[in-house]
């Protein structure tokens, strides 16, 4: 097992001896596409939420051609811990607007929309691609009805004034717009996208803290009241 990107020239040829890959971020196209060359079997996507989870560990099974039986008894018991956070639909009735630079953005939507919420925008400062396909075609089929790529800030601004959030998840200059705004904000990169991801521990750690932040409405709604209304 290697990871990439690496330290050393030898996780480089350990990589080119791989038999699968599993590309979990969509920005390295070009070691995709050079590990594809030689052979190496490609999974993309990443195991996100439900129906992400599960589907990713049972690519990763056949691309290694794992013994089927224990596959998917393990897809099954991720599906089973991340069903029973989600039944109580943590973020349901909320608006959230997701935008980044990590290229990450839409793994983390997918969350937000298996946890409730209404993603209606997505933006991310990455190139659309092969990599990035299953995820877009995801979320346009759960309510998602812009996924940006190549975003500026203009997008994102015209997005907040087109529909109203109830959070703001994006770059610095775009919390603070929507802060100025009495929107709760928090910036992607340095706050949420640090936190666990993948599989059901990572969604359920990555869904509380939204949930939190989404509590802290009122105080915004106090802070515009005493330095703007007052």
């Amino acid at each position: 097992l290697t990871t990439l990107p690496g330290r050393h020239i030898d996780e480089l040829k350990l990589a080119g001896q791989a038999a699968a890959v599993a590309a979990l971020h969509p920005f390295y196209r070009e070691t995709v596409g050079v590990l594809r060359e030689r052979g190496v079997g490609v999974v993309s996507g990443a195991p996100i939420g439900v129906e992400g989870s599960a589907a990713w560990i049972r690519a990763i099974g056949a691309a290694l051609d794992l013994d089927e039986d224990l596959v998917e008894q393990v897809a099954s018991a991720e599906e089973a811990a991340a069903c029973g956070f989600l039944a109580m639909q943590p973020l349901k009735g909320t608006t959230i607007m997701l935008s980044g630079y990590e290229g990450n953005e839409m793994l983390y939507a997918r969350l937000l929309i298996e946890g409730g919420a209404h993603v209606p925008y997505v933006s991310t400062s990455i190139g659309q691609s092969m990599l990035t396909a299953a995820d877009e075609a995801w979320l346009k089929a759960h309510g998602c009805e812009a996924v940006v790529y190549r975003k500026a800030i203009e997008d994102d601004k015209a997005a907040m004034a087109h529909w109203k959030f109830d959070l703001v998840i994006g770059t610095t200059t775009l919390a603070a717009h929507a802060k100025e705004l009495g929107i709760p904000a928090v910036y992607f990169t340095n706050v949420l996208s640090v936190r666990p991801l993948f599989l059901a521990g990572g969604m359920i750690a990555s869904l509380s803290f939204i949930r939190e932040l989404l509590g802290r409405k009122p105080l915004y709604e106090r802070m515009v009241d005493f330095f703007v209304r007052a």
